[in-house]
């Protein structure tokens, strides 16, 4: 006898052995997947399904669940060890036998599956099982049925079916397509279908199917609800402040005892609904732990070695962004496992474990969560995906040369992109980026992807904690009615245009000393009849804007309802809220919004300027333009920090020609590059403005005689400066309209102007490369990262980039094998979050046995001092990547005597 064909006295009976065996299976599986598994917890597992099993009928269950527990009896007796044993396959064959029973799809006979299909009959029908019958003998017409619920075969069952749900696995027949909708619509009481995709492995639970492990004193006090039942609580809820708002709003002079019963009422509704949305909410540990289950089995069938790491589990989830989540996190695990984790043998050619590394990590902050699957493989191979973007033609050979990581990550998010030759059963059809980008953006989340080739990479996920309810700010723009979430709101002031200056083209206003962009609403949404009065400055992580509207009506706690035909048309909203007034008020994405009105801005100004045929948006760069005489220049956006008007300036004698002196700006003191003496432009009266630059850990002023606007750039319209006008300061020239403007090359001026001592001690011998040795290398510059890595790399060296010392730190500190750690780190000083001293502080208590190099452009004796009172092994300048090469050789190989003889001092005293 099978599970379906079992005789159950009620539907509770049957609920209620279904829910208590997940909970068994799960015990055993997560055993036989642990590093330590718990014998006596299985064994109980199993004794349990053996009398339960035996009880209701199933002598095959009963058998197995015996044969198992006395396997695991000779573990715990210590007759024999789990890791002699053949006991994981044992464990998890009796639960794949088991929920291969219990699953709708599981065929009766030897047949292999076909088609599963799930259709769903009006709640409302009546005579259920009467419809499905229909239904199924229909669908007879065109396939074999292999097997279905409720079983044709069983008209008792068909009698007793009071489900809404009719599963189906069946065989085509006929050798064309089959009208499904034409079949389903037959039977008039059919609501809905669809065609149920296999997964990678059947024996993975769904979210509904398998819920977590949780101890019996938990299970006493626990009850299984279903969503929709929670869904229509919190929209009765809805309703309910709704109505109190209206009764508000249309009743402003009632009595005070009526406004108290009023109040009362909206106190217990907020309660209540507070209370259902907790109860919406999930440890994603829900979710999480069928990924251990996953791994194992991908990794069997591809005969890898591959560990899953789980953190934050406890970290909480809405159940319905949740149900979501499923298949694209599969999809980057079965990723990871598949395309980043390299074989035993590789991983050993690499002086790696041979054991590779899957990270799953979650995290909350704001309301939104962070989820990150990362693993320890060979990274993206950038130069493979330029081939496949040539090959695909979404880029010319040209233009995928000269692409950036960031550009190229893009590609792998097209349908159908996939940089696999060969096609197998688990990747390589160009299927699944696209649709987890399509899941996260529905849910008005974003993905973005780092990789470092050698060391792995990391898809970051991030979306809101629930998209159900929301504590909104109000504002109104002419007729419209916006609500923007109370997390990103910064602040609310009153527009006042004096306060807004005209700068870099633009509308600003000030913000802590940096100029900070000023969006009037009304005119971006084209809405007639608005009367700006008020600035709401907006921030989502980097993203910042202030934003002008007509007035605020309030804060108020709002239920979200999706519209979906208009929001594919108005991306940067979440959806809306009926307010008590019976207004519609349009709930604002803040990260999507800002972008959208860059992009907007940006995509006017392309069209506004002369590039060159053959041009592509990839190719554009932005440039800042000044005037210096009435000569347009233009430096790098990437490199201006901020504009000011100019403030004092004080010299200092003996200073180089091409400096004004030093200028104090917010208690720092900056060297000021006069504009007019680098250029030799005319020298009447002072200059108007400050540029200030930052590149190479330098900040520097350079003084203007105005700041025109920011414009694109065509980098392959750059033409090479005459013979006759060259000048080392100048890297091209770009004819923008009747201009010609001279691009400023800063690496030039820098090095000319504000020179480093960069003599070295004699060169001591050294091996001839670096073959093999990781080096970990902290740098805010890009620009300094990818020479490291370039002169790093060319040696042998297996080299990781990060952007800061706190990426740096918390990437080793996730390494769990020792032998797997960095042979070498190279810090610079100056960097955000966490600067290059705390690293050595860190470094040296932490980690003392690995040695660590400091390059860096801060001038003078007391840094040397410091980072050796500190521990480094070397203090370097940034400007002789040849000599931090030769250091990272006696670091590693231990040339060096002692720490005395190890510290070079390369910083001028």
């Amino acid at each position: 006898m099978t599970f379906h064909d079992l005789r159950w006295d009620s539907a509770e009976e049957k609920e209620l052995f279904v829910a208590e065996l997940q909970d068994l299976l799960q015990t055993l599986e997560d055993t036989a997947l642990s590093d330590e598994p718990d014998i006596a917890a299985a064994f109980r597992a199993a004794h349990t399904i053996k009398g339960s099993a035996a009880m209701v009928g199933l002598v095959e269950w009963s058998t197995k669940a015996h044969q198992l527990e006395d396997a695991l009896d000779h573990v715990r007796g210590q007759d024999i060890t789990w890791d002699q044993s053949d006991l994981r396959k044992q464990v998890l064959d009796l639960v794949d036998f088991i929920r291969g029973e219990l699953s709708p799809s599981s065929p009766s006979s030897n047949l292999s599956p076909g088609e599963h299909w799930r259709i769903r009959l009006d709640p409302a029908c009546a005579l259920k099982g009467a419809r499905a019958f229909q239904l199924l003998n229909r669908i007879q017409e065109v396939a074999q049925i292999i097997s279905s619920k409720p079983s044709l075969e069983n008209p008792a069952e068909l009698e007793q079916f009071d489900d809404t749900t009719v599963e189906v696995v069946m065989k085509i027949k006929t050798g064309g397509p089959v009208n499904w909708p034409e079949i389903f619509h037959s039977v008039p009481e059919v609501e809905s279908w669809e065609k149920v995709v296999p997964k990678e492995s059947d024996r993975s639970a769904s979210l509904t199917g398998a819920p977590a492990t949780v101890s019996a004193s938990r299970q006493e006090n626990m009850i299984r609800i279903h969503p929709g039942v929670l869904e229509g609580l919190l929209d009765g809820l809805g309703e309910l402040l709704l109505r109190h708002a209206e009764l508000t709003h249309r009743l402003p002079d009632v009595s005070s005892s009526a406004k108290e019963a009023l109040e009362g009422i909206k106190r217990i509704a907020m309660n209540l609904q507070d209370i259902t949305l907790r109860a919406r909410m999930l440890p994603l540990s829900t979710l999480f732990h069928q990924y251990p289950r996953a791994v194992h089995d991908i990794a069997t069938q591809l005969s890898k070695d591959i560990t899953l790491s789980i953190e934050g589990g406890e970290t909480q989830l809405d159940r319905l962004v949740m149900d979501r989540l499923h298949e694209p996190l599969l999809h980057l695990i079965r990723n990871a496992a598949d395309h980043g984790i390299e074989s035993a043998e590789e991983r050993l050619r690499q002086h790696k474990s041979p054991t590779g590394h899957i990270f799953l990590k979650a995290s909350s902050r704001k309301g939104r969560v962070q989820i990150i699957v990362a693993d320890d493989g060979h990274g993206i191979d950038w130069d493979r995906l330029r081939d496949k973007a040539v090959k695909r033609g979404v880029m010319t050979r040209e233009q995928a040369e000269s692409a950036l990581p960031d550009q190229l990550v893009a590609m792998l998010f097209l349908p159908g992109f996939s940089t696999k030759d060969q096609v197998s059963d688990l990747s390589g059809r160009g299927v699944g980026l696209d649709v987890v980008k399509e899941t996260l953006t529905a849910l008005h989340g974003d993905i973005r992807v780092e990789s470092e080739p050698g060391q792995g990479t990391r898809f970051i996920m991030e979306l809101p904690m629930t998209m159900a309810i929301l504590s909104a700010l109000l504002i109104q723009v002419g007729p419209v009615v916006l609500g923007i979430p109370v997390l990103n709101v910064e602040r609310i002031e009153h527009w006042q245009q004096d306060v807004v200056k005209h700068t870099l083209g633009a509308e600003m206003i000030d913000d802590n000393g940096h100029p900070l962009k000023v969006t009037v609403l009304a005119d971006w949404l084209k809405i007639p009849g608005s009367r700006p009065q008020v600035i709401v400055r907006v921030q989502d992580g980097p993203l910042k804007m202030a934003l002008v509207a007509d007035t605020v009506l309030g804060q108020q706690d709002v239920v979200i309802k999706p519209i979906d035909r208009v929001m594919p048309f108005m991306p940067w909203m979440t959806g809306a809220a009926v307010l008590g007034d019976g207004r519609v008020a349009l709930m604002v994405d803040v990260k999507r919004l800002v972008e959208r009105i860059g992009y907007d801005e940006k995509t006017s100004l392309q069209q506004k300027t002369v590039v060159s045929e053959g041009s592509t948006p990839e190719a554009l760069s932005s440039w800042l333009v000044f005037e210096l005489g009435a000569q347009p220049y233009a430096v790098s956006v990437e490199k201006v920090q901020e504009v000011l008007v100019r403030q004092p300036v004080s010299r200092i004698m003996g200073q180089h020609p091409f400096l004004e002196g030093v200028t104090m700006i917010r208690g720092e003191s900056y060297p000021v590059i006069s504009g007019r003496k680098m250029m030799d432009s005319p020298q009447d009266g002072e200059s108007g403005y400050f540029i200030i630059i930052h590149m190479s850990q330098r900040r520097f002023v350079l003084s203007v005689d105005a700041v025109k606007e920011i414009i694109p750039i065509n980098w392959r319209s750059i033409q090479a400066v005459p013979h006759y006008q060259k000048t080392e300061v100048i890297m091209g020239l770009a004819e923008v309209g009747d201009r010609v403007i001279q691009l400023v090359d800063f690496d030039a001026t820098l090095a000319a102007v504000l020179p480093v001592d960069t003599s070295l001690p004699p060169a001591q011998e050294g091996p001839s490369r670096l073959d093999g040795v990781r080096v970990f290398v902290a740098d805010d510059s890009r620009l300094a990262r990818q020479k490291l890595m370039t002169a790093l790399t060319e040696q042998g060296a297996l080299v990781r980039a990060f952007e800061d010392g706190q990426a740096l730190m918390t990437a080793i500190e996730e390494i769990k094998d020792a032998s797997l750690h960095p042979h070498v780190v190279v810090t610079d000083m100056e960097m955000p979050r966490m600067d290059g001293y705390h690293v050595l502080q860190a470094m040296k208590s932490g980690f003392p046995a690995i040695p660590v190099i400091v390059h860096t452009s801060l001038d003078g004796k007391l840094s040397k001092e410091r980072c050796q009172d500190l521990g480094a092994d070397f203090v370097l300048t940034k400007w002789d990547v040849a000599e931090l090469v030769h250091s990272v050789h006696l670091a590693y190989h231990g040339t060096m005597d002692n720490k005395g003889e190890k510290t070079h001092a390369l910083i001028a005293d």
